[in-house]
């Protein structure tokens, strides 16, 4: 085990250098892979802390409603803020869009998007036209 906890972040490092050197010089995007990402966690995080002290008790039923607020709604509450923060370039909303229409809500979804398009000041910027 100590082995492979060693030998995997060396493979990476050594496939990164040899990628860079031989392939192509590749630009991390540091705000998309990690400031924005990091900045919707902790607005997650504050929320469900905010929320966890208004729910949790010492009973099993409160913990199972903390438990299930705190993993079900956190994911779209993440994306949202991810995307607030501009987390979400052109190419991943191209294939955001790509995978919603692989999905059986995809007429419902449109729908929504595209009444929410024409809402004067609401979605300013829209990767893709509905």
């Amino acid at each position: 085990m100590a082995a492979y906890l060693i030998a995997l972040p060396v493979k990476n490092v050594v496939a990164w250098l040899l990628n860079w050197r031989f392939v192509t010089r590749f630009r991390v995007p540091w705000w998309q892979t990690a400031v924005a990402p990091l900045l919707a966690a902790t607005v997650v995080y504050l929320i469900l802390r905010y929320l966890g002290g208004l729910i949790w008790g010492p009973t099993l039923e409160r913990s199972l409603a903390l438990f299930l607020v705190g993993t079900i709604p956190a994911l779209p509450l993440y994306c949202f803020w991810n995307a607030f923060f501009g987390g979400w370039d052109n190419s991943g909303l191209v294939e955001l869009r790509r995978a919603t229409e692989m999905t059986p809500f995809y007429t419902l979804a449109n729908s929504v998007a595209f009444r929410l398009a024409h809402v004067q000041g609401l979605l300013p910027t829209l990767a893709w036209s509905c």
